[in-house]
């Protein structure tokens, strides 16, 4: 069994828009009620790490640890079932930042393996796309009772994660892509070619609008935002509602009918997982973590690109290297061998 330790070396952001990260030691927090500890063995590098590290998320204060995912193993734990969960091999999303020897996590919100051989790098990138993917299903399936479900750039990681829950499922997914050259890949993934929107085509905004009616899709969710957004809402059906998760064309949502959208009652809201998870009622958060659990095989993979050791300036050079094309995979920063 692992020691618990009375202090952690963490990785510390002290200035917005740089990449001159400092690790420093600190005191291992006390555990609250409900809370546990990881030994983490590697953490990834993500989006949201890099909209925290740029100064983007609104609230957030210097200094502070990036990482909001890791894999590990639970040393510890202030909770009802401690023994059952101390030795567990867990992916979690990380209170405090997960670019650290040791993170504090809600216990609850651990996906907990069972599988003593899970492929630990994966583990560190299985909470926050295979949650993401699966909460917008869960959300729009059986939240909202939509029939279907869209997505816009549906060639991204989660797009296709959410791709291969659907289709278990047995569930239409509108993929949205940007360009004709992002269509054999999602047909290789086994989407249907009637159900590939591209957003390049003259004629995208009826055939968008069509497609949405004959699947009766009543949940958009859209990570470009810009004008783009307007022509997304205002093709929706009535009582459909619009979900942003990325901001990926840099610019406001804007190009909405405001006429069209009173009368068909459309809405505009936000997803964040994070937030999603916390709002649920209990068995949902547990129908959720168990299902990605369960399927981790199927959607749990993520393509690992490279990784570096806990090394402040080498995390540096691979912040700046998966900020050039995140498409491509993730780096691990790997914690232990």
């Amino acid at each position: 069994m692992h020691k618990v330790p009375t202090s952690l070396k963490a990785l510390v952001v002290k200035q917005f828009r740089s990449r001159d990260f400092e690790i420093v030691e600190r005191a291992v927090p006390k555990l609250e009620h409900g809370e546990a500890l990881i030994k983490v063995h590697a953490a990834p590098i993500n989006p949201l790490d890099l909209l925290r590290i740029d100064g983007q998320v609104p609230g957030l204060k210097l200094p502070f640890t990036p990482g909001s995912e890791c894999s590990g193993i639970v040393i510890d734990a202030n909770h009802h079932h401690k023994q059952r969960l101390l030795g567990k091999r867990v992916s979690s999303h990380a209170i405090g930042g997960g670019w650290a020897e040791y993170v504090v996590t809600k216990a609850d919100n651990m996906i907990v393996h069972e599988n003593p051989d899970v492929d630990m790098d994966q583990a560190a990138c299985g909470w926050v796309n295979p949650l993401t993917a699966y909460g917008m299903y869960f959300n729009a399936i059986h939240l909202l009772k939509s029939a279907g479900i869209a997505i816009t750039a549906g060639n991204s990681n989660l797009a296709k994660t959410l791709l291969k829950i659907s289709n278990k499922e047995k569930t239409p997914l509108i993929s949205i892509v940007r360009s004709q050259s992002k269509v054999a890949e999602l047909l290789e993934l086994g989407q249907q070619e009637d159900r590939i929107l591209v957003s390049e085509d003259k004629e995208f905004p009826q055939k968008y609008s069509e497609l949405l009616n004959k699947y009766n899709v009543k949940v958009l969710y859209d990570c470009i935002a810009g004008p783009f957004a307007g022509t997304l809402l205002n093709g929706l059906p009535k009582g459909a509602k619009y979900f942003n998760f990325g901001s990926l064309s840099g610019e406001p949502i804007g190009g909405i009918d405001p006429t069209n959208m009173r009368f068909k009652e459309l809405s505009i809201q936000g997803y964040v997982v994070f937030n999603f998870i916390a709002g649920m009622q209990a068995e949902e958060k547990k129908c959720c973590l168990e299902y990605v659990r369960d399927n981790f095989e199927l959607i749990g993979q993520t393509q690992i690109i490279g990784s570096t050791s806990f090394d402040a300036q080498q995390i540096g050079e691979c912040v700046e290297k998966y900020k050039q094309d995140m498409s491509k995979g993730k780096y691990l920063i790997k914690m232990s061998d």
